[in-house]
Formats: structure tokens, sequence, C-alpha cells
């Protein structure tokens, strides 16, 4: 899209898989991190309020659980689940019609991973497409309508419906058809 602000003005979001540098400043705090995207919601007279700025981030905190509730915190100073966090409510706040996530759940705990998905999933409800590439075979099977399995590039398996499981992603990913066997005479 050539820049992030063409990207937000064209209603596409991405959560990349490093949380810092790419996903956070770790300079800044959670309300800080939280802003930056769209900070216009936090300007108040032509100038930042900051005071709106802690509310935003307050609204956020509270909705994703990050621990601890300080939005004056640190971003390097939060767990794995709890940054990846920030980051994911970072770009939700923009209210993105397109979703590009890169291995969403990496290394975060089970509950900041329900977090994520229910994120998510409230995302899709408001009408956003969600993108995301994970090699966690289980997640995708759980949480997505349809998955496209690459392999240098090239689509090998389109899987929805009941085809939409942890074995046939697991077998399309091994380079195996669904429904076939490498031992098989057909």
């Amino acid at each position: 899209m050539g820049s992030i602000k063409h990207s937000l003005d064209a209603g596409i979001a991405m959560v990349p898989r490093e949380r810092f540098p790419e996903g956070l400043v770790s300079s800044m705090t959670i309300s800080e991190n939280l802003t930056i995207p769209s900070m216009g919601d936090v300007v108040k007279g032509g100038r930042l309020s900051r005071r709106l700025e802690v509310d935003e981030a307050d609204r956020w905190i509270e909705s994703m659980d990050i621990r601890p509730r300080q939005p004056d915190k640190n971003v390097v100073e939060l767990s794995g689940g709890n940054a990846q966090k920030v980051v994911m409510a970072k770009w939700m706040r923009t209210r993105p019609r397109v979703v590009l996530l890169e291995e969403p759940t990496a290394g975060v705990d089970v509950g900041a991973k329900r977090s994520i998905w229910e994120m998510l999933d409230d995302a899709t409800r408001d009408g956003a497409a969600i993108i995301a590439t994970s090699s966690d075979w289980e997640e995708l099977a759980a949480n997505c309508d349809r998955v496209l399995v690459l392999a240098d590039g090239v689509v090998q398996a389109e899987l929805h419906g009941q085809e939409l499981t942890t074995d046939s992603i697991a077998r399309n990913s091994m380079g195996q058809s669904l429904g076939k066997r490498e031992d098989s005479n057909e």
C-alpha cells in the first residue's frame, strides 16, 4: 500500500509477528502505543490530550484484560501475552475492514490466545475480513472458516466446512492429498 497511513486510510491493519520493534515502540507506554495509529481520537483543540489518551487506553486495557492495568507502564515491562494484546488493541482501535496477522498468538499463554481470537471474532461480526498466517494447526481449525495450505507460495489445499480439521491441515501441510495415502494404488 505504500505506507502505514495509506493502509490505515484503506482500512487495512497489519499485526506483525515480532512485537518489538515491529509491533510496539519499546520506549513508549501502553497508552502511547495504543493511540499511535489513530491519534486524532485523542487530540483536543489541536493538541494531544493526555487525559483522552489515558481514558482510551483504559477502555482497551479493560476490554483486552491487559495486565497490569497501568496505561503509563512501559510496554517492555509486559509479559509476551500482554504485549501482544497491546499490539492487537492498537490496530483494532482503527476499526479496520481488513486485518492481516502473522502468527498472532505465537509465544502467548492460553488466556491471551483466547482474548486475541475473541477480539478477531468481534471484528468479523463488525464486518472485517481476517487473514492470518499461523503454524498452529489446532488454532486454525478451531477459529477459521477457511484455511489455505501453502507450499513455496502455491496453494496446496483449500479447506472449509467439515474438511477443516487439524488432521486435514496437517496432512496437506505435509504434502499429502486429503483422503489419499502415500501407499495408495490410485
